[in-house]
C-alpha cells in the first residue's frame, strides 16, 4: 500500500525524536535513581541522588520541549491520519497521542511539585510552594502513576508502529522518521 505523504515538518520530528529520547533516558534514570536511593552503599546513594538531579533537570528539559512541541503543533495543526486506517484505528492513535501530550506536561510538572514541596529534595529552581508534605506526597504518588502510564503507553506505541511496519506495511512508522531516512 502506498504510503501518504509525510504530513510532519522538519521541527516536528526533530521535536518528537529529542523528547522520545530524553523521555526514555528520563524514565530509566529515575527507576535506577529511586532504587539506589535506598541501597545500603553510601557511595550507591550518592550516585542516586546525582542521577535524582539530572533526572530532574531532564523533566524540566522535557517539559519545556513538550511545550514547545504543542506550540509547534497549534501552529501546523493536527496532521491528518493515513487515510486507510479503520475508524477505530484512527481514534486509538488519537487517544494515544493526546494521551502522550497530556503525560508529557503533566508528569514533569507532578515531579516538579513534588520536589518543590519536599524540602532539600529539589536539585532544580523549586516552585513557591514552601514546605508542604501532603502535597509532596500526593505529587509523589501523582508523579509515580504518571511514569508508569508513561511506561505502558510507549509499550503501546511500540507495539503500533510494529503492527504498521511488518504486518500493514504501510509505512506509516516511516512518517516520523527524517526525511533522508525513508523509504520511497
Amino acid at each position: 500500500m502506498a504510503a501518504d505523504p509525510c504530513p510532519y515538518s522538519a521541527p516536528a520530528i526533530a521535536l518528537h525524536w529529542a523528547i522520545a529520547l530524553l523521555v526514555l533516558l528520563n524514565l530509566g534514570g529515575g527507576f535506577v535513581a529511586a532504587d539506589l536511593a535506598g541501597a545500603e552503599d553510601a557511595r550507591a546513594r550518592a550516585l542516586g541522588r546525582e542521577l535524582l538531579g539530572l533526572h530532574q533537570w531532564l523533566g524540566l528539559v522535557v517539559l519545556a520541549l513538550a511545550l514547545l512541541r504543542l506550540l509547534l503543533r497549534l501552529a501546523e495543526g493536527l496532521p491528518p491520519l493515513p487515510r486507510h486506517m479503520t475508524p477505530t484505528e484512527r481514534r486509538l492513535a488519537r487517544a494515544a497521542h493526546g494521551g502522550f501530550h497530556l503525560l508529557l506536561l503533566a508528569l514533569p510538572l507532578a515531579g516538579w511539585i513534588m520536589v518543590s514541596a519536599r524540602s532539600g529534595l529539589a536539585r532544580i529552581p523549586a516552585l513557591p510552594l514552601g514546605h508542604d508534605p501532603p502535597l509532596a506526597t500526593a505529587a509523589g504518588a501523582t508523579h509515580a502513576a504518571l511514569a508508569s502510564a508513561m511506561v505502558g503507553l510507549l509499550l503501546l506505541q511500540v507495539a503500533a508502529a510494529l503492527k504498521h511496519e511488518l504486518l500493514d506495511r504501510d509505512d506509516a512508522f516511516g512518517r516520523m522518521w527524517p526525511r533522508w531516512h525513508r523509504r520511497g
